[in-house]
């Protein structure tokens, strides 16, 4: 079994916990508090993403170069293939995906997906939203998907 490795950053939208093994990230989330008995155990994957987390969050940063390693159904990893494509500042609704992959009946299927991507902000699905431009769903909630649209510039009210 690989060792996992684990870093933390604060962000205005909460602490960010960073999970990786030699190979690739395997998780990015928001998490409520950092607990002061969690040490964290870095290596340079985490390292890397600690600094590049931190450049995105300064605003210096609009792109990640990143080793991940994404764990998911064929079709969800089809999906988060998809949003990596996707311009920082920009957003695209879960039926253009579904177009995308050639299903444009898929757009439920697209939400799914996009709802179990455990490498919040790097796989970018806080970019994704509702045909009418709603924010509907997001795993580090929908108060830090507005954060997030905010800082890049696609949400300006």
């Amino acid at each position: 079994m690989a060792t996992l490795y684990t870093d933390f950053i604060e962000s205005p939208a909460g602490w960010i916990s960073i999970q990786g093994t030699d190979a690739g990230l395997t998780e990015i989330g928001f998490i409520r508090e950092l607990h002061p008995s969690t040490d964290p155990y870095p290596n340079d994957i985490t390292n890397l993403a600690k600094q590049q987390l931190g450049e995105y969050i300064q605003g210096t940063r609009n792109q990640f170069s990143l080793p991940i390693s994404p764990t998911g159904t064929p079709f969800e990893l089809q999906v988060w293939e998809q949003v990596q494509h996707i311009a920082y500042g920009s957003t695209i609704t879960y039926k253009q995906i579904a177009e995308a992959l050639g299903n444009r009946l898929a757009s439920q299927a697209v939400g799914n997906a996009n709802g179990k991507n455990k490498l919040l902000i790097v796989i970018p699905c806080h970019r994704v939203i509702g045909s009418q431009g709603e924010l509907t769903g997001y795993a580090g909630g929908i108060s830090r998907k507005e954060w997030l649209l905010r800082h890049e510039g696609a949400l300006l009210l």
